[in-house]
């Protein structure tokens, strides 16, 4: 009786090993931009812990959404920060991620923030000078060089045409 238990319980695992190797290898991706950050968690606010090329190839393992308390903004172009009373802080290369503080209607502006080496910068930008993100969807990745892990807006995969997504498994916080 005890062997037949250990007996289908390896059976089990086996298959159970099986099916999570054959579900990895169907969820394919290809990166679409160069210089994508690889992030801790599925933020832009979460710490950059790999840098991902186009063409790359990754596995998504699974996805989720941000429900996020800040406006998170990919920046569409360069833009120059300042103190709040005026004194240039830094400028910020287009495609960094920042956060939407307010929108001005008067103005057609956002208020941005962002920090930077620890020092806090602000700005105003036109609303297309940016694209906010909060709110997108997010997929967890392996690379398949590497085999690193870690989260990644799912804007910038594309995944291979043989997956359903609805076959990946959504985080739930």
């Amino acid at each position: 009786m005890n062997s037949l238990r250990k007996s289908i319980l390896a059976l089990g695992l086996i298959l159970a090993l099986g099916a999570s190797v054959q579900a990895q290898s169907s969820k394919a991706g290809y990166v679409n931009a160069t210089n994508v950050n690889m992030r801790s968690y599925h933020s832009t606010q979460s710490k950059v812990v790999g840098k991902l090329q186009k063409g790359e190839t990754v596995l998504v393992l699974n996805q989720a959404s941000t429900n996020s308390n800040t406006v998170e903004a990919i920046l569409l172009k360069d833009a120059k920060f300042y103190s709040q009373d005026g004194e240039y802080r830094f400028t910020l290369p287009k495609g960094k991620a920042v956060e939407l503080l307010a929108f001005d209607p008067e103005e057609d502006v956002y208020h941005v923030a962002y920090v930077n080496a620890g020092v806090k910068g602000f700005t105003k930008l036109d609303r297309t000078c940016v694209k906010t993100i909060t709110y997108e969807q997010w997929y967890y990745i392996q690379t398949t060089k590497t085999k690193k892990r870690a989260w990644v807006l799912a804007r910038y995969i594309d995944l291979a045409e043989d997956v359903d997504e609805d076959s990946i498994v959504v985080y739930e916080e």
